[in-house]
């Protein structure tokens, strides 16, 4: 942009010039209206001159700008990326975790199935005991061993349920990081239209 305006070397030579032609033409009476045009040229040359000089610095604002605003576009744009990243990323996440539920639903229903059959194996146990002594032979043992069968399957079943709950917590955490990356997102792009439209308008104003 400098190199457009006329340099100040060239401009001290052109004053030089008017100050030399001026005073040539101090003693001549006919030559006044010649001496007044000049001058009125000469005048006329240095406010083309400020002028110039206004239109190159608003120039050089307006290509600062741009420059800025094309830098925070880049900026903008490498944060929406990796913004967009980190959503696929939690997504994933999300799913595995849903599959870990899905699974351990299935395990879950498979417990309480085993639990519910030992419940019935264990009464139909005491109804026998409750019959008499002829049909008491090893059904103690039996009986026990049932007992400890059903109280293992319970505990896994409390172990499946908590593994359940914290599973759903962390899908639910990572829902909510989700939705505040996505909205980040969201104000990220829509301040890179902001900035893509400031640079057309500054380009046009150029």
């Amino acid at each position: 942009m400098a190199d457009i305006g006329v340099s100040a070397s060239a401009l001290e030579a052109l004053e030089r010039d008017f100050e030399d032609v001026i005073r040539d033409l101090g003693g001549e009476d006919n030559l006044e209206r010649f001496r007044l045009e000049y001058e009125k040229l000469h005048r006329a040359l240095k406010k083309s001159h400020e002028s110039e000089k206004r239109l190159i610095k608003k120039c050089q604002d307006l290509s600062a700008e741009i420059s800025s605003c094309i830098l925070k576009v880049r900026a903008a744009d490498e944060l929406s990326q990796g913004d967009q990243n980190t959503i696929d990323q939690l997504k994933k996440e999300i799913s595995k975790a849903r599959n870990k539920i899905e699974q351990s639903k299935e395990t879950e229903v498979t417990l309480k199935e085993k639990i519910k059959q030992l419940k019935t194996d264990i009464k139909e146990l005491d109804s026998q005991l409750k019959k008499g002594p002829s049909t008491v032979v090893g059904h103690d043992t039996t009986l026990a061993e049932l007992g400890r069968v059903k109280l293992d399957l319970q505990k896994q079943h409390d172990t499946q349920k908590t593994q359940l709950l914290a599973i759903q917590h962390d899908i639910t955490h990572l829902e909510g990081r989700v939705a505040k990356v996505s909205d980040e997102k969201a104000e990220q792009d829509n301040e890179m239209r902001a900035l893509h439209q400031a640079i057309d308008l500054k380009g046009a104003d150029l």
